[in-house]
């Protein structure tokens, strides 16, 4: 990466971080650490778009927040509003009015600091996989948190997440002259860290701009035995044990299910179906054994590394005996959202069942016992519900339910949103997981 002026300057910024935002202000506390807070603007990533209710769902990460958008709403570096949808999780800044109780965009620019990174420090997988076996010293960096640097990363990386680079920068490597390849999620993260890392003397550092989940996609990723434990305590990921059925037997991580290398097909049919599942593989053969499951559709599959006693040192449960046969896995449950099997249990229990769609919509086919109020609409008629019922919210696909479960929720509402798919045909419903 070349030493240009802008670049010096905007690391200086990252280092020295000029103000700090209010707690669960307007700010996402990583803008915060650049940008003062203001009334009228606000800073963070986008997580949802909706032009059926012309609504933007922002994630400031302590919280989230719902901003309107009309025909008078500017964009920078967008070719038009429509276009916000390529760029779901990645860094925006609003600055809005106040119109009847609602935060209305004035004018929105999507952060384009990956422009200060030179055309050829952008690195796309292929690129990082051969500098990775070019022999040069190269150190990857993750930027990302630390819970989710522990959950997986790419192998041999070291952890500086953005937020607080100041703090973590000791864990860059002393020589100056190391190959340094920055990745995190795409976004703003990732050039601010090459810049401070540029600020700290570093002469050549790149960034991976698809980052961690490009990767996870294509190549195991390396998890911790922190994470393994408290994630197989609630079934939250499938541990397979590559090893041997005997060594299994004999002694095996509490939890794990038994799938030796040479048979790990086998195990392919009781898997969960949906290819997002948690994955992770332990046994000398892990690795050849987790790029098999790549070879399946997972993404995300992670190995652990270390062998049993590795295990056992770290405080890790152990068991012995054969595997009983089962796969056990429980989906992590997400703020607010209400599974499909409790959904159909809530209709008719008592609780308030909200369609958020519009009116049209509603007419056309919607879920007995429900009441229409449309998402534009939530904030005017908030005044008129009670804040000592329970408020189930849903929309055709999740994504206005999700932003006005986060409305409720920021005003002390009791809420939970369906995040399904519901259609509706000939005066019946269904309802579908994603």
């Amino acid at each position: 990466m070349r030493r240009h002026s802008i670049a010096a300057a905007l690391a200086a910024i990252v280092i020295t971080a000029a103000g700090p935002a209010a707690a669960a202000g307007l700010n996402a506390p990583i803008c915060g650490k650049c940008h003062q807070e203001d009334s009228n603007k606000m800073m963070g990533f986008l997580k949802d778009v909706s032009f059926k209710a012309g609504t933007i769902l922002m994630d400031l990460l302590d919280h989230r927040e719902l901003v309107y958008f009309d025909d008078d709403t500017r964009v920078k570096n967008l070719k038009s509003l429509e276009e916000m949808r390529k760029y779901r999780g990645k860094g925006f800044r609003i600055y809005f009015a106040e119109e009847d109780g609602k935060k209305v965009a004035v004018h929105i620019t999507r952060f384009d600091i990956l422009q200060l990174v030179d055309e050829s420090d952008r690195l796309g997988f292929a690129a990082v996989k051969s500098l990775m076996a070019s022999g040069k010293k190269v150190v990857l960096v993750d930027v990302r948190p630390p819970k989710l640097f522990r959950a997986g990363h790419i192998p041999g990386a070291v952890n500086v997440p953005a937020p607080a680079f100041e703090k973590f920068k000791k864990n860059l490597p002393a020589d100056r002259k190391t190959t340094l390849v920055v990745y995190g999620v795409g976004g703003c993260l990732s050039p601010s860290v090459a810049v401070g890392a540029m600020a700290e003397g570093f002469s050549d550092v790149r960034v991976y701009t698809a980052g961690y989940p490009d990767w996870a996609r294509r190549e195991p990723v390396l998890t911790t035995p922190g994470f393994v434990a408290a994630a197989v305590a609630g079934n939250h990921l499938v541990l397979l044990d590559v090893r041997s059925a005997d060594e299994f037997a004999r002694g095996h991580i509490r939890g794990a299910v038994s799938a030796p290398l040479a048979a790990i097909g086998a195990v392919r049919a009781k898997l969960p179906e949906k290819k997002n599942t948690p994955v992770v593989v332990f046994g000398p053969e892990r690795e050849k054994a987790a790029r098999e499951i790549i070879s399946w559709g997972y993404r995300g599959v992670a190995m652990l590394p270390g062998s049993l006693d590795d295990w056992r040192k770290s405080g890790g449960a152990v068991a012995s005996g054969p595997w009983d046969g089962r796969i056990v896995f429980v989906p992590r449950p997400r703020p607010g959202v209400i599974g499909v099997d409790d959904f159909r249990k809530a209709l008719g229990s008592g609780a308030v069942i909200v369609d958020v769609r519009n009116p049209d919509e509603f007419e056309a086919g919607h879920l007995p016992g429900a009441v229409n109020i449309p998402l534009e609409d939530l904030s005017d008629r908030m005044a008129s519900l009670k804040k000592d019922r329970d408020y189930i919210l849903y929309c055709n696909t999740g994504s206005r339910a999700e932003m006005a479960y986060s409305q409720l929720a920021n005003h002390g509402f009791s809420a939970s949103y369906l995040d399904a798919l519901v259609k509706f045909s000939s005066g019946g419903y269904e309802i579908e997981e994603k």
